[in-house]
């Protein structure tokens, strides 16, 4: 596959219209896409970087962003849209080449052995993508991806944060195949339940284990599976803060639990729940992770016993933790009623 970089003016705006539109149609804000005004090193795999300098307080902008679709760099956007947004940046450098030449160079160190391993992985599938086109940017998630023919993926484009590891790249790469070759109705759903949707999940699952449990791992050792980083200590406060500035933003988030490393914290009462066991306290994640899809008794029973989950499965014993999630939910002062019975497919949970 031929890289190339590209990079100028144009490309930050695209990229802030990509990530307001995304925040004004409820695609990042929770889980593991907190907006932020910020970056933390420590957190940054996590945050969704949108400075309050960014038209925090123009309606116009919020309003046209709402209606509007960004996939790629800005090329036919309203003039007034796009003067508005360059005069918001104007404070902000530019990425200095010397750092994207740096980043192109240590992708090109590795390029040739990931390479080898797409053709190799993807043999026989008819994937042609001939050319990758890496956009850097100062703004947004750690990475995003999309492409232009529905039929035939000959080229893949990737917004890359610049601050990001470079197993950003690899990620989008390969989660932008999985997505075209398994999940080509992923973008036809409702787009306020794409992160939440069962092909999403499995869509990232596949891509976590192509890196981490293959020849890849020795390429990117620091990978880090994205559904691990809800769970990181202090992700509670990260999702406080976002909640936060949404609300600055003039939005909201819906769902009042997330999942930390130290339990399952409460936005509303900035407290973790208790009295949880174990086993209640996974399942509870599982439903918090996965809003407004269906949870059915096979993938509580994956997660409860895992290899042992065919020895071990009991739909009595299931509906029984459910009952006992549902009475601990009360005695922490939180609406049972969030998680709805399914009946002959599991359960529901609806924030």
């Amino acid at each position: 596959m031929r890289y190339k970089w590209k990079y100028d003016l144009q490309n930050e705006i695209g990229r802030i219209l990509f990530t307001a539109s995304s925040i004004a149609r409820g695609l990042y804000g929770r889980e593991f896409y907190y907006v932020l005004p910020n970056l933390e090193e420590k957190y940054k795999e996590s945050i969704t970087y949108f400075p309050k300098s960014l038209l925090n307080s123009d309606k116009r902008f919020w309003k046209h962003v709402t209606k509007q679709k960004y996939q790629v760099p800005a090329q036919e956007n309203e003039e007034t849209i796009r003067n508005l947004v360059e005069e918001s940046i104007k404070d902000f450098k530019l990425i200095e080449e010397e750092l994207i030449e740096k980043r192109r160079q240590e992708w090109e160190k590795i390029a040739p052995r990931f390479d080898d391993f797409i053709r190799l992985v993807f043999k026989g599938t008819g994937l042609d993508v001939s050319e990758v086109h890496i956009f850097p940017t100062q703004f947004g998630s750690r990475g995003s991806y999309w492409y232009a023919n529905k039929d035939k993926l000959e080229t893949i484009n990737l917004y890359y944060r610049i601050d990001s590891d470079i197993w950003v790249i690899a990620h989008g790469i390969i989660a932008m195949i999985v997505h075209f070759l398994h999940f080509k109705n992923y973008f036809q759903k409702d787009e306020n339940n794409l992160t939440s949707s069962g092909e999403w999940f499995s869509k990232e699952r596949i891509t976590d284990f192509l890196i981490q449990r293959t020849s890849l791992s020795k390429l990117f050792p620091d990978y880090k599976p994205i559904q691990d980083l809800s769970k990181v200590e202090g992700s509670a406060k990260l999702a406080n803060a976002s909640t936060d500035y949404l609300a600055e933003l003039g939005f909201s988030t819906r769902n009042p639990l997330v999942v930390e490393a130290k339990g399952i914290y409460d936005l509303t009462k900035k407290s973790y729940l208790k009295k949880l066991s174990n086993q209640e306290a996974r399942i509870l994640a599982l439903f918090v992770n996965n809003p407004n899809v269906d949870i059915t008794y096979d993938q509580i029973s994956d997660t409860l016993w895992g290899e042992d989950s065919t020895e071990k499965f009991s739909l009595y014993y299931l509906n029984k933790l459910i009952h006992q999630i549902r009475v601990k939910l009360k005695l922490n002062g939180i609406n049972a009623e969030m998680i709805k019975t399914k009946r002959g497919v599991g359960y529901v949970y609806f924030p």
